[in-house]
């Protein structure tokens, strides 16, 4: 069956048939609205993120809870697995991220670097680096291992709220609210190309 998950102000996730468009599931168990849902690479595992400070892991067969990660002191606002479905990472308007172990729900490490809410995040392909995008106009690399920054990506002139790998890697978008998005090379960091404003 493929899915899609949903998360809403109305403090739940909803899993959702994606070819019948019909609802298979609602996640209730968040107290504030719920700003990110992700799967698990097998999609054996939900993961959502809330204004209450929290992350809920759930198993998407059964739609029940696996564990709540708490760490964060402020909104939960992205979530994603590492490529091989051990590792979480969250995001928060506390200005930090935090690493989870997927399966224990314990946190490995806390990523600290920016100095305004971090908005989303991403895992490299092959789950060595990590990019985190911010409110503060830059993105921060960092290495998903050690938890050490690896670079810092500045070109946009406003906060940044999305980030992405290229499937091989070798690329990173991001899209920024001064309405651009800048595509980088991965190994230099630098700027290949910026869609004009």
């Amino acid at each position: 069956m493929s899915r899609i998950v949903t998360g809403s102000y109305d403090n739940t996730a909803i899993l959702w048939d994606a070819e019948t468009l019909t609802i298979v599931g609602v996640l209730e168990g968040h107290t504030k609205p719920v700003r990110s849902a992700a799967f698990s690479p097998d999609s054996s595992r939900i993961a959502t993120t809330s204004n209450d400070a929290t992350a809920i892991i759930w198993d998407a067969r059964t739609k029940q809870q696996l564990g709540t990660l708490k760490g964060h002191t402020n909104t939960v606002r992205s979530v994603a697995f590492s490529p091989d479905g051990s590792r979480i990472v969250t995001t928060s308007y506390d200005e930090t991220a935090i690493l989870w172990d997927a399966a224990t729900a314990q946190q490995i490490g806390k990523l600290k670097g920016h100095t305004k809410p971090v908005i989303d995040v991403a895992f490299s392909p092959d789950g060595s680096r990590i990019a985190t995008a911010s409110n503060d106009e830059s993105v921060i690399l960092w290495d998903a291992r050690t938890q050490q920054q690896v670079g810092t990506l500045k070109g946009h002139a406003s906060a940044v709220w999305g980030v992405a790998f290229s499937p091989d890697g070798k690329l990173i978008i991001t899209g920024s609210t001064d309405k651009t998005a800048i595509l980088w090379d991965a190994l230099t960091m630098k700027p290949i190309a910026q869609t004009p404003t």
